[in-house]
């Protein structure tokens, strides 16, 4: 999804909203040279934060 970033915004406090640490949005959104730099009205990419279920393609299915 996306953010657009609003006055008074910080990556940290993006970050805790979303329950993302500051590094997981700077590597979605290599565009961000300086993390103390961002400007309000400047769109960033917000990744999940709950990670992809994990499928163990090895594991026979479950018998009904």
């Amino acid at each position: 999804m996306t953010y657009t970033i609003a006055k008074g915004d910080t990556l940290a406090r993006i970050a805790k909203k979303y329950n993302l640490t500051v590094e997981q949005l700077l590597a979605a959104n290599p565009q961000i040279k300086d993390p103390n730099k961002i400007a309000a009205g400047d769109v960033i990419i917000v990744p999940s934060s709950s990670p992809s279920p994990i499928v163990d393609a090895g594991s026979p299915s479950p018998s009904p």
